[in-house]
């Protein structure tokens, strides 16, 4: 279990003031890993789902559809977890492609510095992180009273 009795084992990185939660110390001190914060509260939730429809095979962004189709999600729910699956996957990918081409010699990493993105792709990130959020909170309160 993760936070407060919750099955999700990471929760999105958004703050109270409408901000990232960055790490305050450390080698990543102001950053955020987007597969932690990001990818794997989606891809937790897409498997957690696929379970409960009894399929478990496809990607993150097919298990999601999937779960939208037995009606654990709504369309615009899964729709919306894909595009932000999709688009944290994109950054992360750009932000090890970006190592590389820099000469960095080791494994990629996955750590952005939300201050140094543009505005549109730090609100972009950010909304991203919201709305898995929202749909995570939904999912919590609302699948308790589907099993009784």
């Amino acid at each position: 279990m993760g936070c407060c009795g919750s099955p999700w084992p990471r929760r999105p990185p958004v703050g109270f003031v409408r901000d990232f939660v960055v790490e305050h110390s450390g080698e990543h001190r102001g950053g955020l890993d987007l597969k932690r914060g990001g990818l794997m509260p989606v891809s937790a939730l897409a498997r957690w789902l696929a379970i409960a429809t009894g399929d478990v095979r496809g990607s993150t962004t097919e298990r999601l559809r999937g779960a939208a189709t037995a009606g654990l999600l709504t369309q615009r729910s899964a729709d919306t977890l894909a595009g932000a699956f999709t688009d944290i996957y994109e950054l992360a990918w750009a932000q090890e492609v970006a190592g590389e081409a820099s000469g960095w010699a080791g494994p990629g990493s996955s750590w952005v510095t939300p201050r140094d993105l543009d505005p549109l792709t730090r609100r972009h990130l950010r909304e991203s992180f919201r709305a898995i959020s929202v749909i995570q909170a939904r999912i919590d309160g609302d699948w308790p009273r589907r099993i009784s």
